[in-house]
This record gives structure tokens, C-alpha cells and sequence, in this order.
């Protein structure tokens, strides 16, 4: 499982809980790197975009990222909620892996997402056979605000999400009708990994914690809702763990990362890559 925070109109990120790595690694995407889409016309040029991901076929599956005008988006596990659809005449229809890349690649703002994603069908598509679907929901924040866009049974919705949090199932506005039976407590807060008590206890620390140094605070922030092996006994399967944590800083364009193996903080700018290019710059995370 996995939580997302937006902080400080600046900071974004996430957490990516799971049993085992897939191989991710850090991917800029600039802006000439073709992006071909399943059912809408391809980006040939768009903003550059950088961010964790698994790359197949030269192409990123991105887990999260954020591009060079300062939007980031992140797509969290929401099994048992989403609801897919058929492709739709007079949609935007795009496949759950592209809407990560069709958003960044074309919006600097959450304004501009909105306008895109009010026109959106997500269409029941996976990138290949034997991956097929992703069940997830997704978090987008630029400098100024944050929503939450979950695909249900009734279509797709957007959430107006001032609490800056996101983890995974229920729906978003079941996950704050119980943040309010929580909100008033101080010294009583829920301290297991499930989503709920994930929700509740990154959103008391979101809006209670004294800043000290930026980069260091927001990684203790995810500190308090990341899984360490063999501690989660809510999952009938192997342990999961914080397989790697990251801070998008929105402003400067520079993506901090951690993993379970390395603790130390580590990062890449835009303005280290060449970001005129169509090449995708791919970085190993446990290698460098």
C-alpha cells in the first residue's frame, strides 16, 4: 500500500509500499520523447516530465512524477473500488498507464488537469497481456491546490482535496468521513498500516509537525506511515515494505529519493538533464 502527501504548496510525494521491487527507476521523459497513446493522437512534444517508473519496450509506467512547470501526479493502489470503462465516442479516452504522462505531458497546472480530466473516460486497458489492468486512484498537486480523481462504477470523480493526503482504499470521501471521528485527538491516534489509519495519522502530522529543514521534514513525514519489514499483519501475504520514498520539490524542479536498502537522500534536477532531447534519461536508484 502506499501514501501520497502534498505539503507546504511545494512539496509532493509519496511513499511505494509493496511486497517486492519491479525494477523501477528514476526516468526523465523529455520533451521530445514521443509518448504513443491507444486511443488519443500521440505527444510528439510536451513538457518534460520526471519521476519513478518501470520502463518496458522504452516506454515509462510511471508510479508517480511531476513535470518541469511544476505539476505532480501519482497513482496509488485502490483495489476492490475502481471501475474502468469501454472506450467512449466524444471522451478523452486514455489507458490507466498513460493518464500519468497524457496529464503531465500537456498541463502546468491542477486548472488545466481539470480541464482534461472533465472530458476523460479511463478506458479498461492494460499495457500488455500479462500485466493487463492496475486498479489505482491518483493524487495531483501543482503550487497552489490538490485534487484526488478515483475511476468508479459511476464514472469518473474529482475531489477537491485540501488534506493533502492520499492512501488507498475506500474512496476518498469515505477515508475523511473517518478522519472526522479522529480529528479532534491528539494523544489517541490509530497506529496500524492499514489506509485508514494511514490517512489519519499522515494528516495530523501534515498539519501539526514543526518544520525544520525542508527536504529532512517531509521525508520524516513519510517516515510515519512507511512499513518495515515483518511489522504490517494486515496482509495475508509476504511482508510489505517502503520500497522507496520520494519528495517532488515542486518549485525548484529537483526529485529526492530514499530507498528500504539506503537511507540517504539523494536526488536529481531538471537542470541536470538535457531536456530537449526524445531519449529517456533512466537513473538506477540502488546504484548510485
Amino acid at each position: 500500500m502506499c501514501t501520497g502527501i502534498w505539503f507546504d504548496n511545494r512539496f509532493f510525494g509519496r511513499t511505494l509500499d509493496w511486497m517486492e521491487s519491479y525494477g523501477e527507476v528514476l526516468v526523465v521523459a523529455p520533451r521530445n520523447f514521443k509518448f504513443d497513446f491507444r486511443f488519443e493522437e500521440n505527444l510528439e512534444s510536451h513538457y518534460a516530465i520526471m519521476g519513478m517508473a518501470v520502463v518496458a519496450d522504452d516506454y515509462p509506467l510511471f508510479y508517480e512524477g511531476f513535470n518541469e512547470a511544476g505539476l505532480g501526479m501519482a497513482g496509488l493502489y485502490f483495489k476492490n473500488e475502481t471501475v474502468y470503462q469501454e472506450r467512449c465516442e466524444g471522451k478523452i479516452n486514455v489507458a490507466p498507464f498513460e493518464i500519468i504522462p497524457y496529464i503531465l505531458g500537456q498541463c502546468k497546472s491542477v486548472r488545466e488537469a481539470r480541464e482534461k480530466l472533465d472530458k476523460m473516460n479511463i478506458v479498461n486497458e492494460g499495457f500488455n497481456d500479462r500485466w493487463g489492468t492496475s486498479p489505482l486512484h491518483w493524487i495531483v498537486a501543482d503550487r497552489k491546490e490538490c485534487i484526488v480523481v478515483e475511476a468508479l462504477e459511476s464514472g469518473l470523480k474529482v475531489y477537491e482535496n485540501g488534506y493533502g493526503v492520499l492512501t488507498n482504499s475506500p474512496s476518498f470521501d469515505k477515508q475523511i468521513a473517518n478522519y472526522n471521528n479522529y480529528m479532534n485527538l491528539h494523544d489517541k491516534l490509530p497506529g496500524n498500516w492499514t489506509s485508514k489509519s494511514r490517512f489519519v495519522r499522515a494528516v495530523y502530522v501534515r498539519n501539526n509537525s514543526k518544520v525544520g529543514a525542508e527536504i529532512n521534514h517531509y521525508f520524516r513525514m513519510l517516515d510515519s506511515v512507511s512499513q518495515i519489514r515483518g511489522c504490517n499483519k494486515e496482509v495475508d501475504r509476504e511482508d510489505e515494505i517502503t520500497i522507496y520514498s520520494c519528495c517532488q520539490d515542486l518549485d525548484k524542479g529537483i526529485y529526492y529519493y530514499t530507498t528500504y536498502e539506503c537511507r540517504n537522500i539523494k536526488s536529481l534536477s531538471f537542470d541536470e538533464v538535457e531536456l530537449n532531447g526524445d531519449k529517456l534519461y533512466i537513473r538506477d536508484i540502488r546504484r548510485i
